[in-house]
C-alpha cells in the first residue's frame, strides 16, 4: 500500500472532532466565568461588600472597578448600585414634597418615578435570568431579594396619587 495517500475522514471521525471542539469551548467558557466571579469577589472584598452590605461607601470607585471586569455578571451589579442611587434620590424627593404645605408633584418628578419602576423591573428580570448557584459567592440572591423588596412601592404609589404642580 501507498503510505502517502490520505484516507478520507469518516462520519464518526468528524463527529468525534466536533465533540472535542465543543468540549474545549465549553471548558474555556466555564473557566472564563469562574475567573470573572473570582475577580468580582476580590473587588467586593476590597470595597467591603458583604451579604449584609451590598453598597460600599465609595460607590463610584466600585462601579469603575466592576466595569473593568467586562463580565455579564458585573453589569447587573453596576446597574444595581446606580439604581440604588436613584432610589435614594426618589426618597429625598418624597421627603421634600411632603415637607411642603401643599404637597404636589411635577410631571418631571412623576416621570422619574415611572422610569425608576421600569428600570427596577428590568434589572430584577436580568438578575433572575442570570441566576446560577455559583453566583451565591457574589451575593446574587441578596441582590434579587432587595430588588423584590417592595418597600419603595408605597412611597412611589403615594407620589403618583399627589396632585400635579
Amino acid at each position: 500500500m501507498l503510505s502517502y495517500r490520505k484516507r478520507p475522514l469518516s462520519i464518526i471521525g468528524i463527529f468525534v472532532f466536533v465533540l472535542i471542539l465543543v468540549l474545549i469551548l465549553f471548558l474555556f467558557y466555564n473557566l472564563s466565568d469562574q475567573r470573572a466571579i473570582k475577580k468580582i469577589e476580590q473587588i467586593n472584598a476590597e470595597f467591603g461588600v458583604s451579604n449584609n452590605n451590598l453598597l460600599p461607601i465609595d460607590r463610584t470607585g466600585y462601579v469603575i472597578e466592576l466595569n473593568k471586569v467586562e463580565s455579564m455578571y458585573a453589569y447587573p451589579i453596576q446597574r444595581f448600585v446606580l439604581l440604588y442611587d436613584d432610589a435614594e434620590k426618589l426618597d429625598r424627593l418624597y421627603n421634600q414634597i411632603y415637607s411642603l404645605n401643599q404637597p404636589c408633584i411635577t410631571e418631571k418628578g412623576l416621570d422619574s418615578v415611572e422610569n425608576y419602576l421600569s428600570l427596577r423591573e428590568a434589572y430584577q428580570n436580568l438578575f433572575k435570568q442570570q441566576y446560577d448557584s455559583k453566583l451565591d459567592k457574589i451575593y446574587w440572591e441578596r441582590y434579587m431579594l432587595i430588588l423584590d423588596n417592595s418597600s419603595l412601592n408605597l412611597i412611589l404609589d403615594n407620589l403618583k396619587e399627589l396632585p400635579r404642580c
